[in-house]
């Protein structure tokens, strides 16, 4: 009976790996996708600003 219930924590393990794994897929892909964004939004408001 232990057996079976040491399967089932290694089943969560990997299952709770995989969702930190996605989350953080996730984290970065929104992190790139706001840089990206930021920087072509400061640029204009510098030159509307600025000029």
């Amino acid at each position: 009976m232990s057996k079976n219930m040491d399967m089932s924590e290694n089943v969560d393990m990997t299952n709770d790996v995989e969702m930190e794994k996605r989350y953080a897929a996730i984290r970065t892909a929104l992190f790139l996708l706001a840089f990206s964004l930021a920087l072509p939004v400061t640029h204009y408001l510098w030159q509307a600003c600025c000029s």
